[in-house]
């Protein structure tokens, strides 16, 4: 599926669409390193924030692939879940909560892991096309 930017007075998309951008496309996409398919959620000039660090990163094609690039690269396994979701069709966005876990690679005799909870924002500023 293609995608392109949407425009004023987009109409509402279905409940469903919401929850598969943000799981099915961007969250999966995470989870499996698919470069690509995570940066395809993004307008060309997206930004990005980080809540847990409230880092900023502008543009999807400098500072957001950067960003993912570094995290593919920081940890061996990365795992969304357990999400609850809350979509606004009216403002075409969906606020997700959800749990993390990252895995390190192997340091030394070291396996590094952490979990925390997190939220995450969408504006649904793209529709599909055929």
């Amino acid at each position: 599926m293609s995608w392109s930017e949407a425009g004023a007075g987009q109409a509402p998309l279905p409940y469903p669409d919401y929850i598969d951008l943000v799981t099915k496309r961007y969250f999966d996409g995470v989870d499996n390193k698919q470069l690509d398919r995570v940066l395809d959620c993004f307008t060309e000039d997206a930004i990005l924030t980080e809540g847990t660090s409230n880092t900023v990163h502008s543009g999807r094609d400098t500072a957001i692939r950067a960003m993912f690039v570094k995290l593919f690269n920081d940890f061996a396994s990365i795992w969304h879940g357990n999400f609850v979701h809350t979509a606004d069709p009216q403002s075409n966005s969906v606020n997700s909560q959800f749990k993390a876990k990252t895995k390190r690679g192997l340091t030394g005799n070291k396996n590094r892991c952490c979990q925390h909870s997190a939220a995450i924002s969408v504006y649904a500023s793209r529709s599909p096309t055929t």
